[in-house]
Parts: structure tokens; sequence; C-alpha cells
């Protein structure tokens, strides 16, 4: 005697940065619940953080499989983002490696074996050294391959439920375009044009920095003719055009940035135009989450304004996005029937209240989350100021807590700082000497700090 809405995917299905308090499916129930009794309308929340399509795939199969004891009525998922994660964790393990071995690790075995001996040994390795402004590409990777088996999943879950007369909504994946960079460029042209390319992108950003902007496009343009699938050439072409006001081309070269990222941690439009293809109006239905975003933002450009880190939104965002799936299901439910509802949406009244008291929490998890992410690039700066501002933040809303230094003392060794990483280190221990100990146990804690002290040993 019940609908029952399944929600499947990643961490922004999850809430990511605001749960367990605060998520899609709980903005979607504080609207919808009070116009329906509550025998009537139940959701369930099946999202994980980290895990990719074929997660939700399993899920979906199991529910379909038991659904004399699961009941489902509808399926909502948003996942995408993950489809090359496990590649970043392996890629680590193998930089520590010297180059000519590291095609004898390249088995899923062989990489596990790995990554187990390094654990043992006291070994977390770092990437950030081993990355180049030219970068190398994944190793064993298929890029195209792993977004056709991304697709191909995704169109599975349409036929499993089709066949069952199951509802399925799916979102697009939708990242921060504007002020996140590709996590790693691949340069596969002309050998005896490298020089070149390089030059004029050096030329380009330093235009980019003076604010030359028309300078910085020409330049960067040059620089695409000799090689068009730069990701970074795309991304500071965005920057360019966004100074110069032309937000519809910045928009453009912000997408294909994404989508050349050879690391990408942000679904690609290759994948969001394949679901908006699976919409039929009957059984599949799109939030189309980019377009949402967009509209959402006076420039139509996608960052910080609506997001908190690389692909999961604020609380504007997720606003925005709750809205979209909003209209969706309560379409779906008075077609069907067996839900009544009011045509009048029920405000989120608590929605502030809940996000403030969690603002300390949130500032700490983004600006951990983005300094680690941060080592994904050869140039972390830019990364590692937005996750400073975090911390600060946190520092502000309690000065009493340490890990907001801790935070601050990690950025540091990053930078190779180390007298005034230590010196963070010694307010956060004043403050909680436990949990500061508890910090530095951290595998990937212990290898930044070592990095920092072996590099300042060899200066």
């Amino acid at each position: 005697n019940t609908f029952n809405i399944y929600y499947l995917g990643e961490s922004t299905m999850v809430g990511e940065p605001y749960a367990p308090n605060l998520s899609i499916p709980d903005m979607i129930w504080y609207q919808i619940k009070p116009q329906a009794s509550a025998k009537d309308l139940k959701q369930i929340n099946f999202a994980r953080e980290g895990k990719d399509i074929n997660y939700s795939l399993t899920i979906l199969k199991t529910l379909v499989k038991n659904k004399g004891f699961s009941y489902p009525s509808l399926f909502v998922i948003y996942s995408g983002h993950n489809e090359f994660l496990r590649y970043e964790r392996q890629e680590s393990e193998l930089y520590a490696l010297p180059k000519i071995i590291q095609p004898f690790f390249s088995s899923r075995f062989m990489k596990m074996l790995l990554r187990r001996l390094m654990i043992k040994a006291g070994i977390y390795p770092l990437s950030l050294d081993k990355r180049n402004f030219f970068d190398d590409p994944l190793l064993d990777v298929n890029y195209d391959q792993v977004i056709r088996d991304y697709n191909k999943t995704l169109e599975k879950m349409v036929d499993i439920t089709k066949a069952e007369g199951i509802p399925l909504v799916i979102f697009t994946p939708v990242g921060n375009y504007s002020d996140w960079e590709p996590n790693r460029s691949v340069y596969q042209g002309q050998s005896s044009q490298k020089t070149e390319f390089k030059q004029l992108m050096e030329d380009a950003s330093k235009a980019l920095r003076n604010k030359e902007y028309e300078t910085a496009i020409v330049k960067y343009r040059q620089a695409l003719l000799i090689y068009a699938h730069f990701a970074e050439t795309h991304y500071l072409l965005g920057k360019a055009y966004e100074g110069a006001g032309d937000f519809e081309a910045a928009w453009q070269a912000y997408v294909k940035a994404v989508d050349e990222d050879k690391m990408p941690m942000r679904a690609t439009s290759r994948q969001n135009n394949f679901i908006r293809l699976l919409y039929d109006g009957q059984q599949c239905f799109v939030v189309d989450s980019v377009p949402i975003l967009r509209a959402a933002d006076p420039e139509r450009l996608i960052g910080k304004n609506l997001m908190s880190d690389g692909h999961h939104p604020n609380l504007r965002g997720y606003l925005a996005l709750s809205d979209g799936l909003y209209s969706v299901i309560t379409g779906i439910l008075k077609k069907s029937g067996q839900v009544k509802i009011d045509i009048q949406k029920n405000p989120i009244e608590d929605l502030s209240a809940i996000v403030l008291h969690n603002e300390f929490d949130v500032c700490i998890s983004r600006g951990r989350w983005i300094t680690k992410s941060a080592t994904w690039r050869y140039d972390p700066s830019n990364r590692l100021t937005w996750s400073k501002e975090y911390f600060l933040k946190a520092a502000q809303l309690n000065p009493k807590r340490c890990e907001s230094y801790l935070g601050l003392a990690i950025i540091q060794f990053l930078m190779r700082n180390t007298k005034k990483a230590e010196s963070y280190l010694s307010i956060a221990d004043r403050l909680n000497h436990q949990e500061t100990d508890q910090y530095l146990r951290i595998r990937w804690v212990r290898a930044v700090m070592q990095r920092a002290y072996n590099i300042a040993s060899a200066n």
C-alpha cells in the first residue's frame, strides 16, 4: 500500500557535503511528504560515495528480482562522475615505480598486489611530483570504452525497468566547469611542434594574468591549431573568454576541457548526451542538471557559485536540482494515481537551519577533499587556495576546533613550507592532542609530510 521511490547513484545523491543531514531525496521528501499521508509514500536511498554505474545496476537488478519484497514504484539515479575513479587510485602506486617497469604492473591483480605491498611497507605514494604540464595518459585505459560501457549499463537499466513497467528518472551529472581545472592534459600532437605549442601556452597565460584577454584568446587558439585535444588549453581559453565577457564561448571551452581531460572526475558531454536520448516521457524521464544549473547563474556558467568543489553542488545547486526532480516526480505520482498530493509545492522551511548547523563540518570536508584532489594536478595552487579558504572559514566559525589548523598544515606541507606547517600543527595539538595524533597517523597525511621533509632535506 505504498509508493516506493528508490534512489541510486553516487556521492551527489548521498548529498555530499551536506550528508547525512541533507540530500536530494530529503529535499523531495520535505516538499512532497506533507502533502501525502505517511503510509502512501516511501523513499529509500541506496546511493553510496565513490560508486560507479555498475553498483547502481547491481542494486537495481536485486530490487527488481526481489520485487515481491521491495515493491519498487520508481527509480531515480544520479551517476556518472566516478567511471574513471578506479584508474586514478591505481595510478598513485604505479607512479612510485620506475617508468620502465610500470607496464609489468598494469594488470588488475598486479596493481592490487603492489598496493598491498606498499601499504604493508608503510608507503603511500603521491603522484604530485610525477606530474607535468605535458602529462602521460593513464596506463591501460581505453577512454572510449569506459564511456561506451557506462552508456550500455544505463541502457540495461532502462530495459529492465521498462520490462517491469517501473518508471526510471535519470539525472545528467553536472560538474564545476568554470572553476575546476582538468586533472590531466596529454599532448599527442607532432613532437616537432611541441616546443612551439608550449611557448604559445606560456605567452597566452602571461597575457591572461595581465588581463589582456584578446591577446590570450588569440594565443590559445593558435595553440589549439597545433593540437586540439589538450584539456588545459581549452580550460584557460574559457577563462580568457570569460574575462572578455563572451560567456557562451567560455562555456563551450569549459565543456571541451572536461571532455578532453585524461583523468576525468566529471561526467563528459558524451555521457550526458546519451542520457538525454533515453528520455521517452512514458517510462524513462530525464532531469537535465546542466541547463538547470546554467539557468541559475546570470552568466550561464557553472562554478563556485553553484558547486562546493569539482562536482558536488552547494546548497543553491542542490535546491535547483531538487526543483527539477520535484517537477518530474510529481508528474509521475499524479499520473500513477497511487498517491494523492496537492498541486501546491510545500516549502523547505527548515533548510537554512540544517545547513548552518552543519557549516563547520562542510568546510572541513570540502577543504580536505579539495586538498587531496590538488595532488592530481601538475599545478595544485588554485585548488590549494580554495581549500585554504574553506579551512580559514572553519577556523572563524569555531576557533576552538583543531581540524581547520590540521588542514592548513597539510596545505603548507604540500607547498613545501614545513616551518609554517609545523606552526599550524602546534596550534592543533594544543587544541586537541588526541585528535591531532590520530590525524597524523593517516597514511596519506604521513605521505604528504614525508614528501615535504624529504624535499627540505634535499635542498
